[in-house]
């Protein structure tokens, strides 16, 4: 008899232990499909964000080729034409020269100035720092005066602010090395 009363008992807990095993299995089941759903909107968040970011590295990659080129095509080759391709047409410099036209017109006479005024200029950029849409830049300018035959250098800092590849704004500092000629 004794075994009799036990029998429904251990059915029971039989029964108790194939629900609770059963449970375990769907919350397993569930934990891990809510585990695999966060894993696929973090990793489509990722690529989302890999992809924004390659897109500005690109953008911020293209900005300092064009100041990069700027320099070299302007200053070191002369070609002040240049102007034309890399600058929108009302472009503001903030540190225009006493005098000074506004625009790109004005830029352009202010550079074909220097350009007059030192027969071997020469521009080495030292450092380019690019964050959005603008690069700085650190660079040593180095020149003779033509009517004194000085040769004289100065550092010049420069901040663009590029839109849809034009320069939009400029800002420069250090021109003082050449304010003393």
């Amino acid at each position: 008899m004794f075994h009799l009363k036990c029998f429904p008992m251990q059915i029971f807990q039989n029964t108790k232990i194939a629900i609770i095993r059963k449970t375990a299995t769907a919350v397993t089941f569930f934990l891990i499909n809510i585990i695999l759903i966060i894993s696929s909107s973090t990793a489509q968040a990722q690529t989302t964000n890999a992809k924004k970011s390659a897109n500005q590295n690109s953008t911020v990659t293209k900005n300092k080729e064009i100041i990069l080129k700027l320099f070299q095509e302007v200053i070191n080759q002369r070609n002040v034409s240049y102007f034309d391709q890399v600058y929108v047409p009302n472009a503001i410099d903030h540190n225009a020269w006493a005098g000074q036209a506004p625009g790109i017109a004005g830029i352009k006479e202010a550079v074909k100035g220097f350009l007059e005024t030192f027969s071997d200029l020469n521009v080495t950029v030292e450092d380019v720092i690019a964050e959005g849409d603008k690069v700085t830049t650190r660079e040593t300018w180095q020149g003779t005066q033509k009517s004194t035959e000085k040769k004289d250098s100065g550092t010049v800092i420069h901040i663009f602010w590029i839109k849809d590849g034009k320069v939009t704004e400029e800002w420069s500092k250090g021109w003082e090395w050449a304010d003393k000629l």
